[in-house]
């Protein structure tokens, strides 16, 4: 009989067939709903679908259904998260910020403020490298507490002598007082002079760098570098 043709094919294990043997990127709700009539449709009178077999079916279309709506919503959601964040970028421009980093531009006889974290009380060197990787001056900061920190750099090479302008690194190595590692984080700040949208992200420009918005611990005033 051809029913009973129509039967296997359109059977109640195929219906969970074709959502676990390869249909699962491709068949959605609007599909499944299709199939799941055309089987109902095609039963067989003498051997319909069991009660137990339809609730599954039908647990399985809600299932569907449901997974689509939350991946429409979750992507609704970053949409609005990056327009948000775009929004909030602009308005940075001409403000001072601080972000997790370790590069600064000097300007040769000016005076630099360097920034950092220590997770204890500890001791601290820092050291100021030129872009040729050489250390052109070490500071050292002791009795300090555990969190934010800041020391002062004159701008001066250990010869005494103005550093040349450009751009520059610190690095920061403390220890407790038992002479244990201490952990650092540097921080940098500038004036933001632009806003870059890359690769679905967004980015400050701070004179010649560049910093995420994740990167960002604060926002001042621009007195408060002064």
């Amino acid at each position: 009989m051809s029913i009973t043709s129509t039967t296997a094919a359109t059977g109640s294990s195929d219906l969970g067939g074709a959502l676990g043997a390869g249909g699962t990127s491709a068949l959605g709700k609007e599909e499944f709903l299709k199939l799941l009539t055309a089987q109902l449709r095609n039963q067989d009178p003498l051997q319909p679908i069991q009660n137990e077999q339809f609730v599954a079916q039908l647990a399985q279309f809600s299932s569907l259904e449901q997974m689509q709506n939350m991946n429409d919503n979750l992507t609704s959601n970053i949409m609005i998260n990056q327009s948000v964040n775009n929004s909030l970028a602009t308005t940075l421009i001409g403000r001072e910020v601080e972000a997790k980093g370790n590069t600064f531009t000097l300007e040769s006889g000016s005076k630099t403020n360097l920034s950092f974290t220590t997770s204890a009380d500890a001791s601290a060197k820092v050291e100021v490298v030129d872009s040729n990787g050489k250390v052109v001056a070490t500071i050292k900061a002791g009795d300090l507490k555990a969190g934010n920190q800041s020391v002062s750099w004159d701008g001066n090479g250990a010869d005494g002598k103005p550093a040349a302008s450009g751009d520059y690194t610190f690095r920061v190595t403390a220890t407790d007082a038992k002479g244990n590692a201490v952990g650092t984080q540097t921080m940098v700040r500038g004036k933001v002079t632009g806003v870059k949208f890359q690769n679905g992200g967004t980015y400050l420009m701070v004179g010649s760098r560049t910093f995420s918005l994740a990167d960002v611990t604060q926002i001042l005033d621009a007195s408060a570098t002064k």
